[in-house]
């Protein structure tokens, strides 16, 4: 029997104030760090403070994220979170990999083409954070923090909210673009290549979400270009 009017229009409000609480905590915290680092640059905050205020943050996002895919009835596998398994995770997860870094990189070089022919400079300073200071046994804690943003991240704006979009736009791909836009948003800071370079990252990685249904993939694939990144900037 279909469920009543009423119903149907409660639990789309309860889907839409879900995602307005994963938004505000997922992406709000971090475009507010944009706007707080151009007013007080996070240059040389240190290793240990910056370690301790990365994986706070990803605990933040974690936790809400995860209640409420634990209270919701599509429970941890509707949401792209099943029974790790070693071989089809790794091995995708280097297939996602190897795809957003193509994809990244094809993307950061049409825009360098684009203000190249306009003459102009697309480069910006990075941000020196304090994690790339990592050195002997820190590089350990760096592994862990990283991979705890990495599992943040891809929880909330790959399993959780385009499991959602899909849900309430009807549509797999205009799920994947919005989430992308989501994250790629508050990469910002890392100028226009980092715009792009994480638009068409979070593209490949929802299409690859889309298309397994697991999250583990994705979360490897993060970590290790976390690490990479890192170690271009250290």
């Amino acid at each position: 029997m279909d469920k009543p009017p009423a119903s149907i229009g409660s639990e789309r409000q309860i889907r839409w104030i879900e995602v307005l609480v994963v938004l505000v905590v997922a992406v709000g915290s971090n475009l507010y760090s944009i706007v707080a680092s151009s007013i007080e640059p996070m240059d040389h905050r240190g290793f240990w403070l910056d370690a301790v205020g990365l994986a706070w943050q990803s605990l933040q996002v974690a936790t809400v994220v995860a209640f409420i895919i634990w209270r919701s009835p599509e429970g941890w596998k509707g949401f792209g979170l099943p029974h790790f398994k070693f071989t089809r995770d790794i091995g995708i997860g280097f297939a996602v990999l190897v795809s957003g870094f193509i994809g990244s990189s094809v993307a950061m070089g049409i825009i360098a083409g684009l203000y190249y022919a306009l003459r102009k400079n697309p480069y910006v300073d990075p941000v020196q954070y304090g994690l790339t200071e990592a050195h002997g046994w820190q590089l350990v804690v760096l592994l862990l923090v990283l991979l705890a943003n990495s599992f943040a991240e891809e929880v909330a704006l790959r399993a959780f909210l385009i499991t959602r979009f899909e849900q309430l736009f009807g549509s797999a791909r205009l799920a994947v673009a919005v989430s992308a836009l989501l994250f790629a948003s508050y990469h910002s800071y890392q100028g226009v290549f980092g715009f792009f370079g994480a638009l068409a990252m979070a593209l490949i990685y929802g299409k690859f979400f889309i298309r397994w249904r697991s999250v583990w993939m994705l979360v490897f694939a993060h970590t290790v270009s976390n690490l990479w990144a890192f170690a271009q900037t250290s």
